[in-house]
Parts: structure tokens; sequence; C-alpha cells
């Protein structure tokens, strides 16, 4: 009865990689050494957040209290639900908001550009707004300027009423009640040097393991063809 030629014993296997362990080690120390200057040179980004709290949240809140429960719950989305919600997000998303943020800073001096289009295309990935669970707002904004990060993100919610006072989209004034204002973060957000070394030794092991196990493999055919 013939062996099977054709596939790898796992103790076989296990020789190949104590025989190539070396390359295993240049491999995940080239990978690692490549992430940490990677990780250095990238530049530092910091996130500032801004918390705010929708009107509507206090009529619901009244609305539940004299009520309760879920019947309160139904009661409020009868009289409004969400709407509130989603009028400020459609604000804080609105070209308007964006071109007046984009003066205000003066991004395009910041990003190098004359061009209104590639400022209001950093403004949309550099801010996200997120509503809880708690049915607040966090309006984030990611900079290379933890200061300016902050900056952006109160302006955001001071410019509201803004917007409010000249478009007369609600009557409800402010348009939004303040949590938290945003404060210059201490640490930045990106890029993450425990993160990036974590995948470069994942991914270099990988890689590793797969280039012994193909190299045993090509050994072995080449044996066979003999």
């Amino acid at each position: 009865m013939e062996n099977n030629t054709d596939s790898i014993s796992l103790v076989e296997l296990c020789k190949a990689f104590k025989k190539n362990l070396g390359i295993i080690i240049i491999i995940v120390c080239g990978s690692l050494v490549a992430s940490f200057v990677f990780t250095i040179l990238t530049p530092k980004k910091y996130i500032a957040t801004a918390t705010v709290l929708s009107p509507e949240m206090e009529q619901q809140s009244g609305k539940s209290s004299m009520i309760g429960g879920y019947l309160g719950a139904a009661v409020s989305d009868m009289f409004g639900g969400n709407y509130s919600t989603n009028v400020v997000l459609s604000m804080l998303k609105s070209r308007k908001m964006g071109e007046a943020i984009i003066n205000k800073f003066n991004l395009k001096d910041i990003l190098y550009t004359q061009s209104t289009e590639s400022a209001l295309s950093f403004l949309s990935g550099a801010a996200t707004f997120v509503v809880t669970k708690e049915k607040s707002i966090n309006i984030s904004i990611e900079s290379k300027d933890p200061q300016l990060s902050a900056d952006i993100a109160n302006y955001y919610v001071s410019y509201l009423d803004v917007m409010n006072n000249e478009l007369l989209i609600t009557t409800a004034k402010p348009v939004v009640r303040i949590l938290d204002r945003a404060v210059p973060p201490e640490h930045k957000s990106k890029p993450s040097l425990s993160k990036n070394m974590s995948i470069a030794l994942v991914v270099s092991m990988v890689i590793g393991f797969f280039f012994v196990y193909l190299k045993e493999l090509i050994r072995r055919n080449n044996e066979k063809a003999k």
C-alpha cells in the first residue's frame, strides 16, 4: 500500500517550522519594525466630542411622567416621536452648516485647498453624529489639532441656533440643550501603536507559517519528481 506523499504530516510540518524558524523570526521582526515606523511617522489625530440633548426629550420626559411607561412613549411618538432629533441631525449634516464651519475656521487654508468641495469632503470624514440609546446626540470631530477638534465640535452646537434664527426651522429655543461641551483631548485617537503592532504580529506569523508550508510542499514535490 503506497503512502500519500502529496500531503504533509503534522510532525513533518513541525520539523519544517523548526528548521525555518529563523526565516519566520525575520519576517515577524521585519513586520513589527515596519509597523512601528509607520505608526510613529503617521500624523496623530484627536477626537473631541460635544454631547447635546434634543428639546423633544424634555417633552417626552414630561409626558412619560404624567402617563407612565409604554403608554407615555406611545403618546410621545404620536406628538412627534424623533422629529426633533431628525431635524437636528439634518441641520448638522447640511451644506449650510459645513460652509459656515469652513469659513469660521479657515479650513481651506488649513487643508491647503481652494476647493469648497474638498473642504466639505474633509469635514464629512472628520465629523460623526451619533444618537445614543439615552437619546442624546454626540457630535465628534477628529483632526490633527486637539484644540481645533474641540472648537469645531462646539461650533456645530452653537451654529444650530444661528441656522434656526435664519431659517425658522423649529420653534424650540435653544434648538438643543448642551450636556457636555467638547474639550481638547489629551490622548490621540489614531494611530494606535498597540493595535498596529498586534495586527502586524498576527499577519506576519500567518505569512511566515504559510511561507514555510509552501516551501516544504515544493520541496516534497521536487523530491517526488526525481
